[in-house]
């Protein structure tokens, strides 16, 4: 709740990002990206190009915490790198 966050600190941009959820079937219609895999398997340099393509675009983390038959939450990250070996990624608890 903004209105509450407010009351303890200014408000900033990135507490406004969104959860979704959305019908199960919604994976079929997108191409997600493991991050894991991609660590794993990918040089350095294509998971920089890839952290640069995605810079400032609205990125979504798959919970899998609440992942049902049905359907899926999502949750928006932000992404941004500065350089090499700094990636932030923020989410929400």
């Amino acid at each position: 709740n903004l209105t509450e966050l407010a009351k303890l600190r200014p408000v900033d941009s990135d507490d406004s990002m969104e959860i979704l959820v959305k019908p199960r079937s919604f994976l079929d219609s997108i191409q997600p990206v493991d991050i894991d895999q991609m660590v794993a398997t990918d040089s350095e340099e294509d998971i920089w190009k890839w952290a640069l393509s995605i810079k400032f675009k609205p990125i979504y983390l798959i919970d899998r915490n609440d992942f049902t038959q049905d359907s899926i939450k999502l949750i928006e990250v932000d992404v941004t790198p500065y350089g090499p070996g700094d990636i932030i990624i923020i989410e929400e608890d």
